[in-house]
């Protein structure tokens, strides 16, 4: 399990916690509760991680917006950063790029070393 670490949404702190949550990808409280949190199930990678932190965050923004709004814009917009065009300059970023470089060495893959 990831350590939980707290995230700010319009003014407002939540408690990300990344786990097993076996009947949903992602969960979040309603934003007048005391201790609020996102969940994210822990099996998450790639473009659907980035769907339903998207999701979950626009929730948190707008707690009132219809779910299918939600759930569509989550979709369009994690579409759009998934593309090679943007991740590449996502990634283009060193401070960004030395995290993903830290994550990848935590998870044993190790950076080729060139002749």
């Amino acid at each position: 399990m990831t350590a939980p670490f707290r995230v700010k949404i319009l003014g407002k702190c939540w408690t990300v916690v990344i786990r097993r949550l076996r009947t949903v990808y992602g969960d979040i409280d309603d934003p007048t509760t005391k201790g609020k949190m996102i969940r994210l199930e822990d099996v998450l990678r790639g473009e659907k991680l980035v769907t339903i932190v998207l999701h979950e965050g626009l929730h948190a923004a707008d707690w009132h917006k219809d779910e299918t709004w939600v759930d569509k814009t989550s979709t369009d917009l994690a579409r759009i950063i998934c593309k090679p065009q943007i991740l590449e300059r996502v990634l283009d970023c060193p401070k960004l790029l030395n995290s993903v470089k830290h994550v990848l060495k935590k998870h044993g893959y190790e950076q080729q070393k060139r002749e």
